[in-house]
């Protein structure tokens, strides 16, 4: 596996380079590759600014890595009927710079869909570590109505 994570990792890395113009949002569905290419990206000096929308692990995460941001809102419903009631659902909603695709803020928003309970954080990108070139923010999590269960033998 680990070996087949290096070779997608190359292949995106080499795909995002091959883009003109330059994009300004990505997407990117697994967590793991989204964030290899923000650290390769970071650690070659990147000068653009970038939004890296990720998924996949069902957590909300926002990392920064310089002028590269990658946002993971969470899952709206990935886990189906199985997670009803078990996960919540989380979304991201971005906030651009007007007429310029630069990533302002985020609004991360988690609800729990039985009981109504949410929770909302807005995380402004220049205050997310002023003092550092690389940190992530993940909001507190809402509760859930169903307490853990063990899974079901089929």
């Amino acid at each position: 596996p680990a070996a087949a994570v290096e070779t997608a990792l190359a292949e995106l890395i080499e795909e995002f380079d091959s883009l003109r113009p330059t994009p300004d949002v990505v997407i990117v569905h697994q967590e793991g590759l989204a964030r290899g290419l923000a650290e390769a990206l970071y650690e070659r000096d990147y000068a653009g600014d970038l939004t890296i929308l990720t998924g996949h692990t069902h957590s909300q995460l926002l990392e920064r890595f310089g002028s590269i941001i990658v946002v993971n809102g969470g899952s709206v419903g990935a886990g189906g009927i199985f997670d009803a009631g078990r996960e919540p659902i989380g979304l991201a909603q971005l906030h651009f710079e007007p007429f310029r695709p630069v990533l302002r803020s985020v609004d991360l928003i988690s609800i729990e869909p039985f009981s109504g309970e949410a929770q909302a954080s807005r995380v402004v990108v220049d205050s997310l570590c002023p003092d550092e070139a690389r940190c992530a923010f993940e909001p507190p999590a809402v509760a859930s109505p169903v307490p853990d269960q063990p899974e079901a033998d089929l």
